[in-house]
């Protein structure tokens, strides 16, 4: 497995544009993913309350998909590449813990597993990642949002867009939990593989999304698949799990 995705990651940091600095932490990304995904898998296992904690070598793809996805142009620094790195952790593996206990634990796992292979002079830093800070933009570019204060009216444009076009508009209110929450489904809407869909039978494993009416969540969910340009599915959960209603 170490091998695999070092051939990956040091393939695609190899080609033209990308700076010393970053092709070298080719191994190191790779060797503390890999510590921090067997770390889990040791010490979260699922119990009756986290049912969910299951992870699998689809999580480590997934990671280095999305890694694929950026330009040597938008990640110059090593420093760039390492907040790249914590972000992509963060979607894959901490998106699905639930109380601050575990996020706690996470979070300091990923900080030791970060210096022990990349270095101690490297700081885990919280950020937004995204493809949506240019609208209408065709290719969409993967790169970090280095002025957060634009990042609210942007997700509000798209959200005015919405309502514009929608029979039922949502009168959200976009404060920095919404948003972050909107962009971590952006993310997983662009990156498992299903770009036609938004909530599908294929979500269920990994991404579960149960949506209960008239919630603030219920309605993020919906504002996302339209920045997408495509149709989302709300799952009714009724006890045969056979209807899907297009919203």
């Amino acid at each position: 497995m170490q091998r695999i995705f070092q051939t990956i990651l040091t393939n695609f940091l190899n080609a033209p544009g990308w700076e010393d600095e970053v092709k070298n932490l080719a191994n190191g990304v790779v060797d503390a993913t890999i510590e921090i995904y067997n770390t889990i898998l040791r010490d979260l296992r699922p119990t009756p309350a986290k049912s969910h904690y299951q992870f699998n070598l689809r999580n480590i793809n997934k990671m280095f998909q999305n890694i694929l996805m950026v330009l040597p142009s938008k990640f110059k620094t090593a420093q760039s590449m390492i907040r790249l790195y914590t972000h992509e952790n963060q979607r894959i593996f901490g998106d699905r813990l639930i109380n601050q206990e575990d996020h706690v634990w996470f979070d300091e796992l990923l900080l030791k597993c970060t210096k022990k292979h990349c270095g101690d002079e490297f700081t885990v830093e919280n950020c937004v990642i995204a493809d949506f800070m240019v609208p209408g933009a065709d290719p969409r570019i993967y790169e970090e949002v280095s002025d957060m204060s634009q990042l609210q009216p942007t997700i509000e444009e798209y959200l005015n867009d919405y309502n514009a076009e929608s029979k039922q508009p949502m009168p959200l209110v976009m404060f920095m939990d919404a948003i972050s929450h909107v962009a971590s489904c952006a993310e997983i809407n662009q990156c498992v593989g299903c770009t036609r869909q938004f909530f599908t039978k294929s979500f269920l494993g990994d991404d579960v999304a149960v949506l209960a009416p008239s919630s603030g969540e219920e309605l993020a969910h919906r504002a996302t698949p339209s920045r997408h340009g495509v149709d989302g599915v709300e799952v009714d959960p009724t006890i045969q799990h056979e209807r899907a209603v297009k919203f």
